[in-house]
This record gives structure tokens, sequence and C-alpha cells, in this order.
């Protein structure tokens, strides 16, 4: 019962803090127009992801946090459906990769961060794609195929690099909080669901009010 319940109460709450901090980090780079932002938040995305996947293992759990995170996204005004669907198709794509182990780097050493790494440039690669010749966005559109090899081989590859230890330090802060969490779903049950019931309040009142 707890492994049923913990797999979808951890995604519920790793997806309520990246909804949150997506929202929060989003607004600062609009307001400081950095061209950080495409490198900056898929890393964090993948931080938060890391953390799950130590947490719960289950394969989809990546992709339930990505929906709740794009949920609080939703909610914030302006409403971009770019972004929201960039939530879900990393989530997506990184949970795929690490639940399939991709068998050519089974012979690496540290496999997962170098499969972590790809995912997020194969992540570039089809929103990019997607954006300029399957949605058409204006903007993406306009930049035509210069703006998306910019976009795949520089932000993309930075993105990849730097999520490769993201997702290790996601990790390791997940492991150290795994016994607690077992410990707190096991025989204290309401706090958890307590828990999660003042993030979503917290991160639909961030949301709505960015």
């Amino acid at each position: 019962m707890v492994r049923r319940r913990g797999w979808l109460m951890a995604a519920m709450t790793i997806g309520c803090l990246w909804g949150m901090t997506e929202v929060v980090m989003d607004a600062s780079f609009a307001w400081s127009g950095s061209p950080a932002r495409a490198v900056v938040l898929p890393t964090l995305a993948v931080l938060f992801l890391g953390a799950l996947h130590a947490l719960e293992g289950k394969p989809c759990a990546m992709l339930t946090a990505g929906a709740v995170a794009a949920f609080f996204k939703f909610l914030n005004v302006p409403f971009f459906a770019c972004q929201i669907f960039a939530l879900v198709l990393l989530a997506a794509i990184l949970g795929l990769a690490v639940w399939v182990r991709i068998p050519l780097f089974r012979v690496a050493r540290n496999r997962l961060p170098v499969v972590v790494g790809l995912a997020v440039w194969v992540f570039f690669l089809l929103f990019a794609l997607t954006m300029t010749y399957v949605a058409r966005y204006h903007w993406w559109v306009m930049g035509g195929l210069p703006k998306v090899a910019n976009y795949v081989l520089l932000q993309g590859t930075a993105a990849a690099l730097l999520s490769m230890g993201a997702f290790l330090l996601g990790q390791k802060v997940g492991s150290a909080l795994r016994g607690g969490w077992v410990h707190l779903l096991a025989y204290r049950p309401a706090y958890c669901y307590a828990g999660l019931a003042v993030l979503v309040a917290a991160a639909s009142a961030v949301s709505l009010g960015m």
C-alpha cells in the first residue's frame, strides 16, 4: 500500500515544488531579460526529477510530476502553451530514457548521467523542431533553422552538460530524504497528505500571483 501511494505522493510533491520554482524563476528571467532561461530552467527541472527518481523510481512518476508542474504553469498568467508542452515533454523524455537505460551506454561506468545528458539534448532538439515546423510558433518560424541550430547546439549542449551533474545532485538529495519519506508514508500518512495540501495551495497562490 505504501509503494502504491508512495510514487504518486512523491510525484505530486516534486511536481508542486518544480512548478512553483518554474513560475518564480521564469518571472525573474522575464524581468531581467536574461538569455540564460533556456539553460537554467531545464537544469533545475532535472534536479527535481533526479530527487524524484531517488525517492520513487516508478517509470510514470516523472511524467506525473511534469503534468503537475505544467498545471501550475497553466495557472500562471500570461498563458504560454509552448512552456507547458516543454515541461511535459522534458519529463516524458527523461523518464523514458532513465527507465530504458539506452543499451549503448551500458558499458559506461557512470552511464546514468550520460543518458540524462543525452535525453536533455534530445528534448531541446524535439522541442525546437516541434515549435518551428509543427506548431509553427511565429517567434520560432521567424528565426528558422539558424534559431533551431543555436538553441539546440549552444543552449541545448550547455543544459545537457549541466543536467548530468544536476541529476546526480538531485539523486543525492532524494536518497538522503528517502528514509524519512518512507517512514512518514508508513506511519504518518496524514502528515504527507497535509503537507501536500499545503504545497498545492502554495504553488497555486504563487502561480496565480506572479
